[in-house]
């Protein structure tokens, strides 16, 4: 299991309140934090900072979630990152398309903080 405090996060959200919270709750706990507010700055710090785990919220303007997430798993060299949706979307479908695009699991926005850690958790120790 890697130590928490070697442990980076990244968060893509357009929602800088989100960016926010997240940060402070993730640190909080331990852990280093990334936030990206689009897609494109997203991708380059994936690619710069090889996060441990990457939470994608689905709702962005130009490259929305489900497409980043594609785009990810499509490139070898950050492909196994494992992505965690964090949304408010839940139409029938979405929580399935997150899966068939490559995301490890989605939690629903407002975020249950103590399911999302323990979600966490459960990935770094697998």
């Amino acid at each position: 299991m890697k130590k928490k405090s070697r442990t980076k996060i990244l968060l893509i959200d357009d929602d800088p309140q989100a960016l926010e919270i997240t940060e402070a709750r993730l640190r909080a706990n331990g852990y280093k934090f990334k936030g990206a507010l689009d897609a494109v700055e997203g991708i380059n710090l994936i690619r710069s900072e090889k996060p441990d785990i990457i939470l994608l919220d689905v709702e962005m303007p130009g490259v929305d979630g489900f497409s980043l997430c594609k785009i990810i798993k499509g490139d070898r060299s950050i492909s196994k990152i494992p992505i965690i949706f964090i949304t408010a979307k839940e139409l029938i479908g979405d929580v399935e398309k997150g899966f068939e695009v490559g995301a490890v699991d989605y939690v629903l926005k407002p975020v249950n903080w103590d399911r999302l850690m323990g979600k966490i958790e459960k990935l770094l120790s697998s």
